[in-house]
């Protein structure tokens, strides 16, 4: 549970939300002591996928690559050119089992700064927000397009609104996730009670504020 892992979280004040972590995310306390949220992947029926397909176009691309090397293609310039063809199915391959696998973001909640480290097997990328310039928390929603099904969720993104020190002003920063409502409402409450911002919420531009205990869920339409 949160309140064992977040000591910023009293137990009492623990909401459903936060006890219930998505199924693309986990949580853990890092080395230093501090809290730690990784988002990746979920087993399921996606990653899987992911798995098969990129199986398939490794082992379509290694056997293109074989045959052009052991004589079954020309030799000319044009038969090493060829080459790139099935090296490029290979990397599609690579890349189906780097989003299946490999990749993740890690958000660490630290004493004085929140770091983002994107992993992947092609790149690495690392940032960080000064904690103290963290003006609230945003669960942002978005309706399904007009031209979508009826069954369309629409999408639910938490921002980080910061004042940012280069002067331009407030500033967001969306999080990587799954983009779920009951993502948005967990991340957010976790978030806040961290930062001891408040949350806000709402639809497109408008939106309102409360403390993370008392932010209402919004409809899964995002509607009322």
């Amino acid at each position: 549970m949160l309140g064992d892992a977040f000591p910023f979280t009293p137990r009492q004040h623990m909401t459903r939300s936060e006890e219930m972590v998505p199924a693309s995310w986990s949580q853990e306390v890092s080395s230093a002591g501090e809290p730690q949220l990784t988002c990746a992947m979920a087993p399921g029926a996606n990653r899987n996928f992911l798995v098969a397909v990129g199986v398939l176009f490794c082992v379509l691309g290694l056997g293109g690559l074989y045959w052009l090397l052991t004589g079954g293609g020309e030799t000319s310039l044009e038969g090493y050119a060829a080459l790139l063809v099935p090296a490029g199915v290979v990397l599609c391959g690579i890349y189906c089992f780097d989003a299946a696998l490999f990749a993740r973001t890690r958000y660490l909640l630290g004493a004085d700064y929140f770091f983002t480290h994107k992993i992947s097997l092609f790149r690495t990328r690392k940032s960080e927000i000064l904690r103290q310039s963290l003006v609230a928390i945003r669960r942002k929603y978005t309706p399904p397009d007009s031209s979508a099904s009826s069954t369309t969720p629409g999408d639910w993104v938490t921002v980080l609104v910061y004042d940012a020190a280069d002067g331009n002003g407030i500033s967001e920063w969306p999080l990587d996730g799954t983009h779920t409502r009951e993502e948005a409402q967990w991340l957010a409450t976790v978030l806040a009670s961290w930062a001891g911002v408040p949350v806000e919420r709402g639809v497109g531009a408008g939106s309102d504020e409360a403390d993370a205990d008392e932010v209402p869920s919004l409809p899964a339409d995002g509607k009322g």
